[in-house]
């Protein structure tokens, strides 16, 4: 019988017969209308999906999701026309030295968890982009180092503001935690001064910013933006600050931080578009209080980052050809950005593109525009996924594996698909 069945169960069961809507919003009465439930347990049942990763709400609206590890979603990565990942160009990646890492036998319980040439590593890079000093660790990737602060400097109903529009990972994890979101308005500087203020003053304990390539949007924090984001923090010492910086030695915009002289601040910087996303390593710089409750609680969980991947990932680092390989990939990088800005400008988008992998193109209807594009051979992502709440449509195109030729051949398709009527074939007789 239905009613024995947990109402979580069924709108999974629902989901599975696309019987409900995948990664598009939906109201949570049509939810409650096909499941034959109440309001009340519908949005309970939701708030039970949203903590395993499978939804994403903002109270009235819910977007449902597949586990990124279903085959259809891994197949669909891999298409030539993907814009919609966020990933690096594979071709621009540092190589792995896989037979550096240490004998896994040689690790052992209750010996030394972190590999101190590796930490040293992320210790030096933090000061030479103007943070710290202070405690640095090592985390699986960038959102296990947002998650575990989030979950131990936070808790239920308590306020964090992220940037609008954001990363969707920070709604989800916000949302299994039981925090409420507050958002703060960004453009090409960075987040906008009222905007933070706004948060500040509706009491957030956190405050979530990506300087430099922003996701989705791709704009980076000015030094000016970040002096002021500093002198409006010193009057909220007990606000954690926390940066995100995914984009170590392969973005050529400058790290403006706005955790300078803070008690409570926090800075992470993930490997994955160096390394490669499957490498799942970050460095995280903080505040002595803040370092000891995430080091209490990953001793509760999973206790250590595997030290033998961060001696091959420190080999990959410090190999003879590094550095060069990297200012190569900074340089391609920057070229694809401008060449994709203008090309776009000389199409009639008022696009700029500061920094990072992604750039935000508005448009006039995004659910209509993702369609054609589709059908024509490229994905990107609906700008909707990005918002916290409502914004103007947009697409978020990710472009950092597109050659000269690709990035031509994608503004030429955007230009045909983003038009008020599709065009009709005419009939031969």
């Amino acid at each position: 019988m239905d009613g024995d069945v947990p109402l979580d169960w069924r709108i999974e069961a629902l989901l599975e017969r696309r019987q409900l809507p995948i990664g598009m919003e939906v109201a949570h009465r049509v939810v409650a209308e096909r499941t034959g439930a109440t309001l009340a347990d519908t949005e309970a049942a939701i708030r039970v999906l949203a903590a395993s990763g499978q939804a994403a709400s903002d109270g009235h609206r819910v977007i449902f999701q597949i586990p990124l590890t279903r085959s259809t979603t891994m197949e669909r990565s891999s298409a030539p026309g993907d814009c919609s990942t966020g990933n690096p160009d594979p071709n621009l990646l540092l190589d792995w030295p896989v037979s550096a890492g240490a004998d896994p036998r040689e690790r052992l319980y209750g010996e030394p968890r972190q590999f101190g040439e590796f930490v040293e590593l992320g210790r030096r890079y933090h000061t030479e982009i103007g943070v710290g000093p202070g405690p640095t660790t090592v985390t699986s990737g960038a959102i296990d180092a947002i998650e575990r602060l989030l979950s131990v400097c936070a808790g239920p109903g308590d306020a964090i503001a992220v940037e609008n529009p954001t990363y969707p990972n920070d709604k989800g994890i916000s949302a299994a935690l039981g925090l409420r979101l507050l958002p703060v308005l960004v453009d090409h500087d960075g987040p906008v001064i009222d905007s933070v203020a706004e948060a500040l003053a509706r009491g957030t304990r956190v405050l979530l910013l990506r300087p430099r390539g922003q996701n989705p949007t791709g704009s980076r924090t000015s030094p000016q933006r970040a002096e002021r984001l500093r002198a409006l923090l010193a009057r909220h010492p007990g606000v954690l600050v926390v940066e995100d910086d995914h984009l170590p030695w392969v973005d050529q915009a400058r790290y403006a931080t706005a955790t300078t002289d803070r008690h409570r601040w926090a800075v992470i910087t993930s490997l994955s578009k160096v390394l490669g996303p499957d490498i799942r390593l970050a460095w995280l710089s903080c505040d002595d209080a803040t370092a000891r409750r995430v080091e209490g609680r990953r001793l509760l969980g999973s206790g250590w980052v595997s030290r033998s991947l961060q001696v091959t990932a420190h080999a990959a680092l410090t190999a003879p050809t590094a550095k060069e390989r990297l200012a190569a990939a900074a340089d391609t990088y920057a070229t694809r950005r401008l060449r994709l800005t203008s090309l776009l400008r000389d199409a009639g988008y008022d696009v700029t593109i500061a920094s990072g992998f992604n750039a935000w193109i508005p448009v006039r209807d995004e659910s209509t525009l993702v369609e054609r594009l589709a059908d024509a051979g490229w994905i990107v992502a609906p700008g909707r996924r990005y918002w916290l709440e409502p914004g103007p449509a947009g697409i978020r195109v990710t472009f950092a594996h597109l050659p000269e030729a690709s990035l031509r051949a994608f503004v030429a398709a955007l230009a045909a698909a983003d038009q008020p009527t599709a065009a009709v074939p005419s009939k031969k007789p």
